[in-house]
């Protein structure tokens, strides 16, 4: 994989930048969430509706996985249902990356990863699951002296 630098793209937007397996910062855009009422058409009542945005040819696919992984996390809990929400999510984890960078299939697998045997794996995920549900990582604990 060639250097960061030289895989932008040329709609780079800073974000947040998150530590992957590779030893490297990557940035991840953060989508920006808009929160308005909605009528529920099951039940007819308003409820919060979350549109997420990315301002270019990535919003609209983005949106559609982002509102699959919340139909899909608001179903039973079983398995499969996890399973698929994971699925979801490393697609927008995949969607965000690539927003940023260019990058073939084989490297967005290698730095996607999660290995649950690599403890900076299982953290880097973490980090990456809150931005693409919105939310900004917490800081790592400072373990310097």
């Amino acid at each position: 994989m060639r250097a960061i630098e030289q895989i932008r793209t040329v709609g780079f937007v800073d974000g947040v930048p998150i530590k992957l397996v590779d030893g490297q910062e990557w940035i991840f855009p953060k989508p920006r969430l808009v929160i308005s009422p909605i009528r529920d058409p099951e039940t007819g009542r308003f409820v919060a509706g979350m549109r997420p945005t990315l301002n270019d040819e990535y919003g609209k696919v983005f949106q559609e996985s982002f509102d699959a992984s919340m139909k899909l996390a608001d179903s039973e809990d079983d398995g499969e249902a996890r399973f698929q929400v994971m699925s979801t999510r490393l697609e927008l984890a995949t969607i965000l990356l690539r927003h940023n960078y260019a990058l073939d299939d084989d490297d967005v697998t290698q730095l996607l990863t999660i290995d649950d045997q690599i403890p900076e794996s299982v953290e880097a995920w973490k980090a990456i699951d809150q931005v693409v549900m919105g939310e900004s990582p917490k800081p790592s604990p400072d373990t310097s002296e």
